[in-house]
């Protein structure tokens, strides 16, 4: 007849071992939450590493505070109240145009001058806001132009630069078909012209642009 070995067992959940009813070495099951225990030589219970739930558990279960692992996780959905990485995101694949290294967004003083760096009057640019998501930028503004400035171009500087082109189109808000204000990107600020029309008053030009940074 054959001899059958039943280890120490219990179908509690969340039950562990009481140190006195075990020695040093000896093994303990918890069948309920799939569990396995023993005690070393100070007397202390523990899990044995890579017990735990069958894989029906949570990540929480089998894992130990501050522990890390080099192998791949694959999950089919991750939902958290925030997260921070250390390094670029992949999306999509692992190629380089899947990858984004940084995402930013806030606000920005722009310095206007003439083309030549001269500080220029008449020029007023408020509420610059920008968002980065990797080599993209995109931005939206007030410029306000008095009309005794209105000879010339002018420039203002960008929240980043880095080999920035693009060009932006701001529409003066008297009037969906009233004039707009152009202009380009070049050394890493944006060169505008006056309108053609905009020879009295004071003009208000609103609008969003977005560039390309290396």
């Amino acid at each position: 007849m054959a001899v059958q070995i039943v280890t120490k067992n219990s179908n509690t959940a969340s039950s562990i071992p009481d140190p006195a009813t075990l020695v040093q070495g000896e093994l303990a099951i918890n069948v309920k939450d799939r569990k396995l225990f023993s005690k070393d030589a100070d007397g202390n219970v523990f899990e044995l590493s890579g017990s735990g739930t069958g894989g029906t558990g949570t990540l929480q279960q089998v894992t130990d505070a501050g522990n890390t692992t080099t192998n791949d996780i694959e999950t089919g959905k991750i939902t958290a109240p925030g997260a921070t990485f250390d390094g670029p995101v992949s999306i999509g694949g692992t190629a380089a145009a899947n990858k984004i290294d940084e995402y930013e967004e806030g606000t920005w003083t722009p310095d206007v001058t003439t083309n030549n760096g001269d500080p220029r009057t008449g020029v007023a640019i408020s509420n610059a806001a920008y968002r980065r998501i990797g080599g993209i930028v995109t931005c939206s503004l007030r410029l306000i132009l008095d009309a005794d400035e209105s000879t010339g171009s002018f420039k203002f500087s960008l929240p980043f630069g880095g080999g920035a082109y693009g060009c932006c189109s701001l529409v003066q808000t008297a009037s969906m078909n009233g004039d707009t204000l152009n202009g380009y990107i070049s050394g890493a600020a944006m060169r505008c012209g006056f309108p053609p029309d905009h020879t009295s008053g004071t003009k208000d030009y609103r609008g969003s642009f977005t560039y390309k940074i290396n």
